[in-house]
C-alpha cells in the first residue's frame, strides 16, 4: 500500500527542472500576494491603516503583486508540457465553474431568504479547494 502511494507521487509529480522552477516562482508570487493582501486587510481592519486614500494607496501593493502572480502562473502554463498544461487547464475550468455556480447560487439563495449571503472569502476558498482537488484527481487519472 505504501509503495503504491509513493509510486503515485513519483509518477504524477515528475516535472522537468524548468517546470519545477516555474512552479516555484508562481507559488512564491502567490504567497507574496496573499501575505500583502492579508497585511493590508488586517491593517485596515485594526485601524493601523486609515480607510480612504491611505488604505487605497496601500492596496496598490497587493494589486501589483497579484498582477505579477498572474504573469508568473501564465508563464508556468505556457512553458509546461502538454499533459501538465491540460491538467491545470481542466482544473481551472472546474474552479471557475465552482466559483460561478457557487457565487450565483449564493446570491439567489440570499435573495430568497433561504440563507444569509456568504462572504467573498468563502467563494475564494471554494475556488481554491476545487482547483487543488481537481489537480490531484487529474494527476492521479493521467499518471
Amino acid at each position: 500500500m505504501e509503495e503504491t502511494r509513493l509510486s503515485f507521487w513519483n509518477s504524477c509529480c515528475t516535472m522537468t527542472p524548468r517546470d519545477r522552477r516555474n512552479e516555484r516562482l508562481a507559488t512564491g508570487w502567490m504567497l507574496a500576494w496573499m501575505a500583502s493582501w492579508l497585511a493590508v486587510n488586517l491593517a485596515i481592519s485594526y485601524g493601523v491603516l486609515a480607510r480612504g486614500v491611505p488604505g487605497t494607496v496601500a492596496a496598490l501593493l497587493p494589486l501589483g503583486l497579484g498582477v505579477r502572480m498572474i504573469q508568473a502562473y501564465r508563464h508556468f502554463l505556457r512553458e509546461a508540457d502538454e499533459l501538465l498544461r491540460k491538467i491545470h487547464l481542466e482544473a481551472l475550468a472546474v474552479s471557475f465553474g465552482a466559483g460561478l455556480v457557487g457565487g450565483l447560487m449564493n446570491q439567489l439563495l440570499a435573495r430568497t431568504g433561504a440563507m444569509a449571503g456568504v462572504d467573498t472569502i468563502a467563494l475564494v476558498a471554494l475556488m481554491t479547494a476545487s482547483y487543488s482537488l481537481a489537480v490531484l484527481v487529474l494527476m492521479r487519472r493521467f499518471s
